[in-house]
């Protein structure tokens, strides 16, 4: 059973995806990207990362979403590398 959250930005769930694919006047480009999605409002912000490292996923996270409205007192994620800080 899901508990009902009636706070905005009381929990944010996010996750990476991608590679992302596009062509720009003839030059291909991949990118990843973080989505955050506040799990009240559905309010969604998309960053590009560069990296999949801890440091690199915390620091686009705090200046996207993070850098714009209240921390989260809860941050939903799988248990992928870039979110618990293990080694590649």
């Amino acid at each position: 059973m899901r508990d009902l959250k009636e706070q905005p930005f009381e929990e944010v769930a996010v996750d990476l995806i991608g590679p992302w694919k596009v062509q720009v006047r003839g030059k291909q480009y991949e990118f990843n990207t973080l989505p955050a999605i506040d799990t009240v409002t559905n309010l969604v912000e998309v960053v590009r990362i560069d990296k999949k490292t801890l440091q690199h996923i915390t620091s686009r996270f705090a200046q996207s979403l993070m850098a714009r409205y209240p921390w989260p007192k809860r941050c939903v994620h799988d248990n992928g590398c870039e979110f618990v800080g293990c080694e590649l």
